[in-house]
């Protein structure tokens, strides 16, 4: 799981960074030569696909964590209340499924909001100098870095607690005994779905004449 993490971390970082090089190469006066600017490309483009890897990883490892404990706890049963489980229901990791792609969808928003308001800034400031084009760029990278940070945080934060639940609980179920099947004195079978449909079918009486047949009558002494 820490590994995801770090691959989110490392490339939401080089996305951003590539992202902020490629618009410092974009204004006329000031161009970048073609090599630099596949240098940046190549970075957004690898950060973006290390920030990708990252956040299937962490959905995949929540779907595997999620669908284990559903498993455990059709298999062992409805703990008791002296168990002393995080997770005790379905109702419950219903909660914390919804809190963690609450907190996956600001993780991804924030990077997005990041790309989308960093090229608005380079468009509108496109057309002015070069000195008011860079003042206005490090004034939009401040502020939608402290936003994307906070979003960023939050999400990881939300995803990694919802994770923990999730993974500490299929620890504690899986501990606990398999459940029992309740069983009663006197108990009758229960007939077969087969039994149920075909008891009075002509070969089910066949059957039970030729059963009759082979029983020995009582015995007669003469």
């Amino acid at each position: 799981m820490k590994r995801f993490f770090f691959l989110c971390i490392l490339g939401g970082g080089a996305v951003i960074g590539g992202h902020i090089a490629l618009s410092a190469g974009t204004h006329p006066d000031h161009l970048a030569t073609p090599l630099a600017a596949l240098e940046r490309s190549i970075a957004l483009v690898f950060g973006a696909g290390l920030f990708t890897s990252g956040m299937l990883g962490l959905a995949d490892s929540y779907e595997r964590a999620a669908t284990r404990f559903h498993q455990l706890l059709g298999a062992k049963g409805r703990p008791s209340r002296d168990d002393d489980l995080i997770l005790g229901d379905v109702a419950q990791l219903r909660s914390h499924s919804h809190s963690f792609w609450l907190s996956y969808r600001k993780s991804g928003a924030a990077v997005c909001l990041f790309l989308a308001g960093l090229l608005m800034v380079t468009i509108a400031l496109n057309q002015y100098s070069f000195e008011l084009y860079v003042t206005g760029v490090a004034a939009g990278v401040a502020c939608l870095g402290m936003v994307t940070f906070l979003l960023a945080y939050r999400g990881m934060r939300g995803m990694g607690r919802a994770l923990d639940v999730v993974a500490k609980a299929v620890e504690a179920l899986a501990r606990q005994p398999d459940a029992q099947p309740a069983t009663y004195a006197g108990e009758r079978a229960i007939p077969s779905l087969r039994h149920a449909l075909f008891k009075h079918s002509p070969a089910a009486k066949i059957r039970h004449v030729e059963r009759r047949r082979r029983v020995p009558g009582p015995r007669v002494d003469t």
